[in-house]
């Protein structure tokens, strides 16, 4: 199952319309465009990240740090994209897309030193009209009968020792 990702995207409010993009540098966002030949994934960041501390009484490593990003994954994909269209293609196509997201974050913990990375999901929303509705504003419903559109919402927990998080320096 093969699906474009379209990369980490935010909510841009251009008048009386709002729709997802990706920020592209120097002010610059583009719309997400779906491809209808190709099954698109992206990722939005969904509100405030959650960061709680506490000293570390296991480790002596000071103070833990966890961080919880709240995020959505958005998939749009043709109906037969796993070779049939039936009315349980997208609950097989949504099955595999949830089976991936909590993948083996060990070795993404290992490299970022952290003790480690958890996905949690919270939900699933095959209706493509409220999924549209909830990603787009002022835009009209362009998801053929061909395609659905699909949301499934999850968070993202880091947890480690504060000196893991990197500090980013200004230009």
């Amino acid at each position: 199952m093969g699906f474009t990702l379209l990369g980490l995207t935010h909510v841009v409010n251009r008048g009386e319309q709002s729709y997802p993009a990706v920020y592209k540098g120097g002010g610059d966002s583009e719309g997400i465009d779906f491809d209808f030949t190709k099954a698109n994934l992206y990722h939005r960041i969904t509100g405030e990240v959650d960061i709680e501390q506490d000293d570390d009484d296991t480790s002596g490593c000071g103070i833990v740090t966890s961080e919880n990003y709240p995020m959505v994954c958005i998939a749009y994909f043709p109906n037969n994209l796993l070779g049939t269209d039936d009315s349980y293609s997208v609950i097989k196509i949504a099955a595999n897309i949830k089976n991936k997201l909590p993948a083996n974050l060990t070795s993404i913990a290992n490299s970022l030193n952290l003790h480690s990375v958890d996905v949690s999901l919270s939900s699933l929303n095959l209706d493509s009209l409220d999924v549209w509705n909830s990603e787009f504003s002022g835009v009209d419903f362009k998801v053929p009968s061909t395609h659905r559109i699909i949301s499934i919402t999850y968070s993202i927990t880091l947890t480690g020792s504060q000196n893991c998080f990197t500090d980013y320096e200004c230009e």
